[in-house]
């Protein structure tokens, strides 16, 4: 069995389309991603849309800092450098993350990020 880890994505299309399709040349059959779904890229809401898909179908995901910063948990830790956070709350699409129905079902873990 391979699994494939993911973390750090941060909005970044490509590179999430980049890794998804490496893990399957290699017979990757479960995925499990870290958090950090939002933050930098320019496409969060696909990415958040993408993840969840695969949610549906099996996967485990787990909340990092910047999704709980983009949906406004308070008590959030976040390095200097990541105020770009608020791209992804002031984008168009940040309704379609936040209010996304099957974003809860990404789990927050304490002792992750």
């Amino acid at each position: 069995m391979t699994i494939a880890l993911l973390t750090d994505i941060h909005g970044n299309r490509e590179a999430l389309e980049a890794c998804l399709a490496h893990a399957k040349e290699h017979g990757a059959t479960q995925y499990m991603f870290l958090g950090d779904y939002v933050g930098y890229g320019a496409d969060p809401a696909w990415v958040v849309d993408t993840v969840m898909g695969f949610v549906q179908k099996g996967a485990t995901a787990l909340r990092g800092n910047h999704d709980e910063a983009a949906a406004g948990t308070e008590d959030v830790r976040l390095n200097a450098d990541a105020r770009v956070v608020a791209y992804t709350l002031e984008a168009e699409n940040f309704e379609s993350i936040h209010n996304h129905s099957a974003y809860a079902v990404i789990e927050h873990d304490k002792r992750v990020g």
